[in-house]
């Protein structure tokens, strides 16, 4: 017994919570989108976060349930700084933010804010009151084999989940991290482009004034080069940038068209993601998706 609670209670409050936290964020934002989207960072109808959250606040709040003012007071302040730790290590491990605040006013780092940290006060009223009522007659009695059979199964599963969309995180960091440098590449590749063709209309000006284009060519410091060397060079860097187009659309698709499970399901679940070194890049992705 751990705070007045079993094993097997204390494993089945995890589960209930985890998927009552999924659905909360599923309606919040069918409500706020009107998009039906999987809002959990796993790709199963649980959120971890709220389980995690319930628990903490069962073994610490339940011995003020009678006094109202101190159980809203510890229903604002613990999940509050359960979002705040986890959403600062969220970005710390994955340098991802995945929540952001911090259009709302009275926020800290963008992590919490203070409506809705009144709003988790609210809540756990709630929850302490009202409805851990229903789910303890419904688990407060000597499991059956077949009940921790049940829970083995569900928690094997939640830890399958939670490797493989790790490994999608990870994923997700390689193909930004490619997508980048691919993108630089392209964007040098464009200038050079640019660069050789104004060199060449430069040339054809010649026909209105040759000492005017000789200046022009000296202030630019460019070389000489004949008209079939340069056509040659123009046709190479266009052939380079098509091929660069690719595979910046290549990868791109690797992500955004994995919308049900993979790397474009997070990024529909969390549309305030930002990415510490590819902002933009994750902006022009949430982009696509769309």
């Amino acid at each position: 017994m751990v705070c007045g609670f079993s094993l097997y209670q204390i494993l089945a409050f995890f589960l209930i919570y985890s998927c009552l936290g999924w659905c909360l964020e599923v309606i919040y934002a069918a409500v706020s989108t009107g998009q039906l989207v999987n809002r959990g960072f796993l790709n199963g109808p649980v959120c971890p976060i709220y389980g995690f959250g319930m628990i903490i606040v069962l073994f610490t709040l339940s011995p003020l349930a009678d006094n109202l003012l101190l159980l809203y007071l510890g229903g604002v302040i613990l999940p509050s700084v359960l979002e705040l730790v986890g959403g600062w290590a969220l970005y710390k491990l994955y340098h991802t933010r995945w929540w952001d605040y911090s259009d709302f006013p009275f926020n800290i780092g963008g992590y919490i804010c203070l409506e809705f940290s009144l709003i988790w006060g609210l809540a756990i009223v709630m929850v302490v009151k009202v409805f851990q009522k229903y789910v303890e007659n419904h688990v407060s009695h000597t499991p059956a084999t077949w009940e921790w059979v049940v829970i083995a199964i569900l928690y094997a599963v939640y830890l399958a989940d939670f490797i493989v969309t790790v490994a999608v995180i990870r994923g997700l960091n390689k193909k930004l991290t490619r997508l980048d440098k691919v993108s630089s590449d392209l964007r040098i590749v464009s200038d050079k482009l640019s660069d050789t063709l104004a060199t060449t209309t430069i040339d054809t000006a010649q026909k209105v004034g040759e000492r005017k284009v000789q200046a022009a060519l000296a202030k630019a410091e460019l070389l000489e080069t004949t008209a079939a060397q340069k056509e040659k060079t123009v046709e190479m860097l266009r052939m380079k940038k098509a091929e660069l187009q690719a595979q910046f659309d290549e990868l791109s698709s690797s992500i955004t068209n994995h919308t049900v499970f993979g790397q474009g399901r997070l990024l529909k679940a969390f549309p305030e993601m930002k990415h510490r070194d590819y902002f933009e890049l994750i902006q022009e992705l949430k982009k696509k998706l769309k």
